[in-house]
């Protein structure tokens, strides 16, 4: 059964493209790509070359002798050093609850829209893209002007160091007019992003940020191709320096060998560690050679002869639409003539630069599993769908997940605590689990509450302590291993007795952040009105309402936007929650404007 929460209408272009031209996407998990990626130059990177995927800066530390490349390489034979993942903190009784909300609109339809340096240019606001948030209160998001030479661009709001307020400037825009945020950065030729409405869609555009102000984006652009992934650094005070390519068309045609001409390019499912290692999906179509394929690629900064260069490199490169098992490589923890055959999936980064991905193969038991990558490069199976295996805390002879469908959603913590929401069949019969992997316990916990409810849905990431958002009973729970609140029984006074739904719309799922606070959206049964509720630890606070015009009393609210996904909820991080308890969201407004809010909540 699909998850309610998951907006596969909205789900990335590629998915789309694939099922358009009828392509069997094949991968490669370990080894080198059907032709080197050729290096991207850019000497005005400002990112060090500490920023690396090495495996001498991991705490990883396989006890298998490093044997993934052979198929030998599992989950549950790796010695990782991580925190006590057992931590119950957040459910702590004595711990303080925040309950007052204060909330500061950042930017309206009809404001003048800032350049590069913050300053006003002639240009006003027309619509906003759905805001995201980092841990120090930076806000990003993409929006349209009218009014000015251009359409739009990608915006960041910088919070004031002491009390509200905050500076809102340009990260890249397409006007022409401002050199530094219209031309792409890292080619000597001159290149313009492009935000027209007809070749950018500000409401899909893949956006993250990292642990300390680096923010990753998708943009179409003039050059060679159609799409450009690019990392803007808030740490560097020169506009001109802060932008860095990281892949574009060009790039990806070389690694796969075919042209830039004839080549259609997306990104997806786009991440940053906190080191600044960039990990993203890309699908590929070569239109002369009728030739589609997919990859997942790391980008690192590395030192070369003394210049600072940015090299991208398949991890998981993509054969031809009708690849041999042979160029697809191993799967771990298969037999010798399994192979991989990726079509419909979701991949996310820890903070600390473990990627988690799922894959389905052929010729093997089962036929499919999720996967992690370690830093290092060493791939190892997390858990798959062949029959009659024994996990480790689950009943033997479990199957985990069905053969025809993907896991629903996955998520991964710093601390490597994975979350994977999945049907599991066993005699003969299925339902839908969220099963947690601990590695301090090691072993696979089935999430329940403490009724014995299990947890059927998978609604944000894991916090660093083990905790996350899910549905039990089609109600909402804080829940982490061997402990579990129900936060529809400690609703507000606003809340009490109002019939809800607990489902969110569109792409909203909800979020959690590592003190256990979370965002909750909810429906109003009677009314069918949005709102987005505050878990504090204690009760569900109104963060925004629908039918309570919350916070916008002036103006009679028609949406809420809060765009959160399992895979794209990273706690404290990036997302529309952090950990200083501070939420972004839009708002759509009866007067046809729109305006983007935090709320904040405090003791």
């Amino acid at each position: 059964m699909p998850n309610p929460f998951r907006a596969y209408g909205n789900a990335p272009a590629f998915f789309r493209l694939a099922s358009i031209y009828t392509v069997v996407m094949a991968v490669l998990i370990y080894g080198g790509c059907p032709k080197p990626p050729t290096p991207i130059t850019n000497s005005n990177d400002n990112a060090s070359s500490n920023a690396n995927s090495n495996s001498s800066n991991s705490n990883s530390s396989p006890n298998n002798n490093g044997a993934v490349a052979n198929k030998n390489g599992s989950v549950d034979n790796l010695n990782i050093n991580v925190n006590n993942s057992n931590d119950n903190d957040v459910f702590d009784p004595e711990k303080p609850k925040p309950d007052t909300i204060t909330f500061e609109e950042i930017v309206r339809t009809g404001d003048f829209v800032p350049d590069v340096n913050g300053t006003a240019t002639g240009a006003v606001f027309s619509d906003f893209g759905s805001p995201i948030i980092d841990a120090s209160g930076r806000v990003a998001f993409w929006a349209r002007y009218t009014g000015g030479s251009g359409h739009g661009g990608l915006y960041v709001w910088i919070p004031a160091k002491a009390g509200v307020g905050g500076t809102l400037k340009a990260v890249i825009d397409d006007s022409g007019n401002i050199p530094v945020p219209s031309a792409t950065p890292g080619k000597p030729t001159a290149e313009n992003f492009i935000c027209n409405p007809a070749t950018l869609d500000i409401r899909t555009q893949p956006l993250t940020w990292s642990g300390d102000g680096r923010l990753l984006f998708v943009s179409a652009y003039s050059g060679p191709g159609n799409k450009l992934m690019v990392r803007w650094s808030a740490q560097q005070a020169d506009p001109a320096k802060a932008l860095l390519r990281v892949a574009d068309t060009q790039a990806i045609a070389d690694a796969m060998g075919t042209t830039v001409a004839a080549t259609i390019v997306t990104f997806a499912n786009i991440g940053c560690s906190d080191e600044g290692l960039v990990f993203f999906q890309t699908h590929y179509f070569d239109i002369s050679a009728n030739k589609s394929g997919d990859a997942i690629c790391k980008a690192e900064v590395r030192q070369v002869g003394g210049t600072t260069k940015l090299v991208v490199t398949p991890v998981v490169p993509v054969a031809s639409a009708t690849p041999s098992a042979s160029d697809r490589g191993a799967v771990p923890e298969q037999g010798p003539s399994a192979a991989f055959v990726l079509y419909d999936h979701y991949t996310t980064l820890s903070p600390d630069g473990y990627l988690l991905f799922q894959g389905a193969y052929d010729s093997g038991t089962g036929t499919h599993g999720a996967y992690l990558r370690i830093p290092g490069d060493l791939v190892v199976r997390v858990i798959d769908s062949r029959p009659d295996s024994e996990w480790l805390g689950l009943d033997p002879g479990v199957v985990i997940g069905n053969d025809e469908d993907f896991y629903e959603a996955i998520a991964i913590s710093t601390n490597v605590h994975i979350a994977i929401q999945t049907p599991i069949i066993a005699g003969g019969s299925s339902v839908r689990r969220v099963i947690l992997w601990d590695f301090a316990l090691g072993e696979w916990t089935v999430l329940v509450t403490d009724e014995d409810r299990a947890i059927t849905d998978l609604l944000s990431g894991v916090s660093d302590g083990g905790a996350l958002l899910g549905l039990a009973g089609s109600e909402p729970y804080i829940v982490g291993v061997g402990a579990a609140v129900d936060i529809a029984a400690n609703l507000s006074s606003e809340l009490d007795g109002v019939a809800l739904e607990w489902m969110g719309w569109g792409a909203t799922s909800g979020s959690i952040n590592n003190s256990g606070h979370a965002i909750v959206p909810y429906v109003r049964v009677a009314e069918s009105t949005q709102g987005l509720g505050f878990w504090n630890g204690e009760e569900l606070l109104i963060i925004a309402d629908q039918l309570l015009n919350i916070p916008d009393a002036e103006a009679a609210i028609t949406e809420i936007t809060a765009e959160s996904m399992p895979e794209t909820d990273r706690p404290g991080r990036s997302g529309i929650l952090n950990d200083n308890d501070e939420a972004v969201f839009r708002l759509d407004l009866g007067t046809n404007d729109q305006a983007i809010y935090i709320g904040r909540v405090t003791d």
